[in-house]
């Protein structure tokens, strides 16, 4: 009786292979002792040597944006961001003053000079005397301040975010802006400030005076939410994708915790019992450790 071999396809082989060692990597079954590859002692020693990578190949991008390497903030960028949130109210669109402009980067070296980062220096000095400096008269006025974002989007999201930011942007009475971005160093550390300087002309010298005592914008609270939110537009792809492959981790240390009852039972009396609750844990705090060093890096 004559027999018949079916030879299996090399891409067939391929695709089979990469089936078993994916479901060993990621799966807790019989043939990986329900203990997955991604969580044993050489997985996350590869996840953790990821992660480290990414984190120093992003915060070389970085470095080389605050040297201002890269463009990725600048005036007419900032200007399309905030139009663009004020016509989703049937706003006005604001106009870029070039004396706004000239007082938001002498606002901007003045804090680099004197090192503090508030919108009043250390001597007292209003962000109004900018506004002076620049002869721009106004009824109203109003400043926002941005530090270390790397994208214009990312600086507009983070002010709308703001109630006090968001008010500046929003505030019907303004007819101008002007924006500045100045790289430098604060506290021995290289930082990039963004200063937006918004106004509404003045028809007299007492209106405007007015408007100095009445209007001085405040630090305003991000919320957790939208830190997080704004942490991850600020991410390189390659942290976003740490980050991806923390959380699979933990989820497949997760499914490990449930299957603890089907490990071998001489590993039962071990803390390997409950190795997956415990590297979940970890891999978690990873996470949220990830999360509030970028967060914290961007201030308002």
């Amino acid at each position: 009786m004559a027999t018949k071999h079916k030879q299996i396809g090399l891409p067939a082989k391929i695709r089979r292979t990469t089936t078993k060692h994916a479901k060993l990597a990621l799966v807790p079954h019989k043939a990986n002792q329900f203990k997955p590859h991604l969580i044993r002692r050489y997985g996350l020693l590869a996840i953790l040597v990821a992660v480290v990578a990414a984190q120093f190949v992003s915060s070389m991008g970085m470095f080389r944006s605050v040297l201002g390497d890269e463009a990725s903030i600048n005036a007419p960028t900032l200007l399309a961001g905030t139009n663009r949130e004020r016509e989703k109210a049937s706003l006005a669109p604001l106009t870029l003053d070039t004396r706004l402009s000239e007082a938001a980067y002498l606002k901007a070296k003045d804090m680099l000079a004197k090192q503090y980062w508030a919108h009043t220096s250390p001597d007292g000095t209003q962000p109004w005397q900018w506004f002076a400096e620049t002869d721009y008269n106004y009824s109203y006025a109003g400043e926002n301040l941005a530090r270390n974002f790397t994208s214009s989007q990312t600086v507009v999201n983070a002010w709308m975010s703001s109630p006090a930011h968001r008010d500046n942007i929003m505030r019907s009475e303004y007819k101008d802006v002007g924006f500045a971005t100045v790289d430098g160093t604060m506290n021995g550390r290289p930082v990039s400030l963004v200063v937006a300087l918004y106004g509404a002309p003045a028809q007299n010298n007492a209106v405007a005076v007015k408007g100095a005592e009445n209007f001085v914008a405040s630090m305003g609270q991000v919320g957790i939410l939208a830190r997080v939110g704004i942490a991850l537009q600020q991410m390189s792809p390659a942290v976003l994708g740490s980050l991806v492959l923390l959380l699979l981790a933990a989820g497949v240390a997760i499914a490990a915790h449930v299957y603890r009852r089907y490990i071998p039972k001489y590993l039962q009396s071990t803390w390997q019992h409950h190795h997956g609750l415990a590297k979940a844990l970890g891999l978690s705090c990873l996470v949220v450790v990830m999360l509030a060093l970028y967060s914290t890096n961007m201030q308002l």
